[in-house]
């Protein structure tokens, strides 16, 4: 055998072996990936503390978020500075912060209840159970725990939230995730109506509740056009920011007559 067919046939097996090689290093790799996403989808988010909506703790925790909200909106507050004598009356903006531990008790232990009185939500879908939030660097991240048989999967999103000059709340989506995989909110929302069936559960997305979420996600629409609670005797409470931050959802807010 000459030199040169000699060292063409080492060159290809080598070639061949280097082929060899990378392909059992690709496999290897998109196996471990695999297996990674898939730890990451099936976990929960870092920040998910599961809350018991029959634990009793609970429920006081809720009742007593409610009482305080009652008595900060209902409280008498000082007039605004400067002014006119023909203004209408408002206050001082005040503030108040809400931890998200007491937001949480009340969401899982109050929040069916209040929608089945105060709306037209007909039913809490079983699908569902704990409903979560938490209050970080100008983020709202809030996820739900979705049941399917004996599957479950956490599916929560970052909503940044503002309060608009026109006095609109707005929550556009900057992530999304399943389970700990993070994806950037604009890669699935487009087509989230569609692809949320696999995820939401069929009562939910029959309401057309979901239709709104994914628009108020997208930030197609706002969450809220007049974020203004009236009260009884003459007075309402306009709410003019939102901050989430170090555990809390700080609201701004002023205390108007109407």
């Amino acid at each position: 055998m000459d030199r040169a067919r000699y060292s063409r046939l080492r060159l290809m097996r080598r070639l061949r072996r280097w082929a060899i090689a990378s392909a059992v290093l690709l496999l290897a790799g998109t196996s471990v990936a695999v297996v990674f996403t898939r730890a990451l989808v099936r976990s929960a988010p870092p920040w998910w503390r599961s809350v018991d909506a029959q634990d009793p703790r609970v429920a006081d925790l809720a009742v007593r978020l409610e009482n305080a909200v009652v008595t900060h909106l209902t409280s008498a507050r000082p007039t605004a500075s400067g002014l006119a004598a023909d203004e209408p009356w408002r206050s001082e903006d005040w503030s108040v912060a809400i931890g998200a531990p007491e937001v949480n008790a009340w969401l899982n232990a109050r929040l069916p209840s209040w929608l089945a009185s105060n709306t037209d939500f007909d039913q809490w879908p079983d699908e569902l159970d704990d409903v979560q939030v938490e209050f970080r660097d100008g983020l709202v991240r809030v996820g739900v725990l979705v049941r399917a048989g004996a599957a479950q999967q956490v599916l929560s999103a970052d909503l940044r939230p503002s309060v608009r000059p026109d006095g609109s709340v707005w929550l556009p989506a900057e992530w999304i995730h399943i389970g700990r995989l993070p994806v950037p909110a604009s890669w699935v929302l487009g087509d989230a109506e569609e692809d949320g069936r696999e995820y939401i559960p069929e009562p939910l997305l029959a309401s057309g509740d979901a239709g709104d979420m994914f628009e108020v996600f997208e930030g197609l629409a706002a969450a809220g056009t007049e974020p203004i609670v009236s009260l009884g005797d003459g007075r309402q409470v306009r709410l003019l920011d939102v901050e989430p931050r170090d555990g809390r959802l700080v609201l701004t807010l002023r205390t108007e007559r109407r």
